[in-house]
């Protein structure tokens, strides 16, 4: 996380917010999404680590316990979410998290009467969607599922040497929708990326910013946040 003047900023704490909209991602498909239905929720640390999860309920009504299952690419069954879509309740990790002082922000946001900015009030952000099927890219998939060369989606790949199968990440070979390299395999899903502005007053702030699809056809959206808990 790069960071810049005092610390710990405004920021941390707990957040509960909402988009202003109906506001769309991109799919893996090439299409696009709604988002889940419910508040966002942000969380950020004082040592840096944050997450953000959407769809989440009203304060007082308790969230589904239905545990996620990471199938596999185009897997349909009744229990298997899709692909790399943005899933309710899901605690996503901040990536690329960045604070700013005043002067760099990029447009201040603030109501009419409303005092500027004072100090590191400015934060960028990235969420991967694929995240919660980071876990079934690090599993060992049967040989057959993967593959080096066709159609990988539809299982009309060559199936990969058996040293490839062994050491799959130095082979450089991956489960269809997944990215591997030496280091770690993650999904192959769309990135969502969120600036937040620090407004309102000392004792009552507000983030306010724009989430920026991947997909420029899908433009953005405009999201606010309170601070729900002060750490």
């Amino acid at each position: 996380m790069a960071r810049d003047g005092c610390w710990p900023p405004r920021h941390v704490g707990r957040w509960r917010g909402y988009f202003i909209g109906t506001p769309l991602y991109e799919t893996p498909d090439g299409a696009s999404a709604e988002f889940p239905i419910g508040d966002l929720v942000l969380n950020l640390d004082e040592d840096g680590a944050g997450t953000l999860t959407f769809g989440v309920p009203p304060e007082g009504v308790a969230a589904s316990d239905r545990p996620l299952v990471p199938c596999a690419p185009g897997d349909v069954a009744p229990e298997c979410p899709v692909w790399a879509s943005v899933l309710a309740n899901f605690a996503y990790q901040l990536d690329q998290l960045a604070l700013f002082d005043p002067e760099q922000a990029k447009v201040p946001t603030r109501f009419n009467g409303e005092p500027l900015p004072q100090r590191a009030e400015h934060m960028d952000f990235v969420v991967h969607a694929g995240e919660p099927w980071d876990t079934w890219c690090t599993q060992e998939p049967e040989i057959e599922d993967r593959c080096t060369g066709g159609d990988c989606g539809s299982g009309d790949g060559l199936p990969p040497s058996a040293a490839a199968f062994e050491h799959p990440l130095e082979q450089g070979v991956a489960p269809s929708g997944c990215r591997c390299d030496a280091a770690e395999c993650r999904a192959d899903g769309p990135l969502l990326s969120i600036s937040l502005q620090m407004a309102g007053i000392e004792e009552r702030p507000v983030l306010r910013g724009t989430y920026t699809a991947t997909d420029p056809r899908i433009g953005s959206a405009t999201l606010e946040f309170a601070k729900d808990r002060y750490p």
